[in-house]
């Protein structure tokens, strides 16, 4: 995938108090370009797609790798740069969720890494954008876009795991349009941060005729990569299209069934779950989007909860440790005294340190 408009930042411009931040920015971003190449690289040869039966384990790993190690990179990028802590919130929920599910969806996974290859961006902001002036300005109303884009995004998410694998199957042309707008705006948002990093306060240079085909090769490498069906979902649709098409199956169980069992998703006989499903099919999907907005952001707001509480449970267990070191194997109480006296004042700081 093309990479245009910017080159790493020299961090030098880090005050000397700030090396442990620098040094873990630089290694968390070297860690995450690094896997995000592996993820291209996957992305580049959906041929391997085609010849599977079924998305392997292997595959959804490269692609979700490089959103994994973007975790702990925007922690720190939070760090220095305070404006972008609500971006690193949300996207550590979502990346909790995604990671929670027992099956990833390919094509979910990929919008992972289109996210991830966006916000790693982030990590090249330098100390310019921590004073008052027009690019600070400009990246907060670009970190604002950020946040609003990742909860629409994982709302849809949200959603799209909520149906059955023979559901988004078959309803797959009016799930394409909105994955492809989450591709197209993830790469375009990506073009605009290295624009604002590269300290331009216009945008004028996005309608270049480069930056305008570099992104519509991104998207569509993307796309490509997203619409590649393996050996069951080619057999499914070979099967579709015999019984007339999409809309012959949807009234006659018996093909619907036959469907699910050859994209191995085991339909259970019941009358709910019938009813679920054909709720599924033909229910509107714009219409279900807004209805799960309000549940969706509660389940967010519960996973920041839960991450904050592992923060805070880690950090005290940390603390108690160090609170109880090597002066504890002492027996004379004088010297433990004294121990305890010099060095207590050490930790003290790094508490100070640690839970700020």
């Amino acid at each position: 995938m093309a990479h245009i408009g910017i080159k790493s930042k020299d961090y030098s411009s880090f005050s000397n108090g700030h090396n442990a931040l620098r040094q873990s920015i630089e290694s968390n971003l070297t860690a995450t370009e690094s896997q995000l190449r592996a993820a291209e690289a996957t992305i580049r040869n959906p041929a391997a797609i085609s010849k599977s039966s079924k998305v392997t384990k292997q595959v959804i790993n490269s692609l979700l790798g490089p959103a994994k190690s973007a975790s702990e990179l925007l922690s720190s990028v939070a760090e220095a740069v305070p404006q972008a802590e609500p971006v690193a919130e949300v996207f550590k929920a979502l990346l909790k969720l995604e990671l929670d599910r027992q099956d990833n969806d390919k094509q979910i996974a990929t919008l992972y890494h289109s996210m991830t290859s966006m916000l790693v961006v982030l990590a090249k902001l330098d100390d310019i954008f921590l004073s008052e002036c027009e690019l600070t300005e400009l990246l907060d109303e670009k970190l604002d876009e950020i946040v609003k884009l990742l909860n629409e995004f994982g709302n849809f998410c949200d959603v799209y795991y909520k149906h059955r694998p023979v559901v988004r199957f078959l309803r797959i042309s009016k799930y394409s349009e909105l994955l492809d707008d989450f591709a197209q705006r993830f790469t375009s948002m990506k073009h605009e941060l290295e624009v604002l990093i590269s300290h331009r306060t216009t945008l004028a240079v996005l309608q270049t005729s480069d930056v305008v085909n570099s992104i519509a090769s991104d998207v569509s490498e993307l796309t490509r990569f997203m619409n590649a069906q393996t050996t069951r979902e080619r057999e499914a649709q070979s099967y579709i299209k015999s019984k007339g098409g999409v809309e012959n199956i949807l009234k006659n169980d018996k093909f619907l069934d036959e469907v699910a069992a050859k994209l191995g998703d085991n339909v259970t006989k019941s009358i709910q779950t019938s009813r679920s499903l054909q709720y599924s099919l033909h229910a509107d999907l714009e219409l279900q989007l807004k209805e799960n907005q309000a549940i969706f952001v509660m389940k967010l707001q519960c996973v920041k909860d839960q991450i904050e509480e592992s923060v805070n449970r880690s950090t005290t267990t940390i603390l108690m440790k160090l609170d109880s070191g090597p002066h504890e194997i002492i027996n004379d109480p004088d010297i433990k005294a004294i121990w305890k006296g010099t060095y207590g004042g050490a930790i003290g700081a790094f508490l100070i340190l640690l839970t700020n």
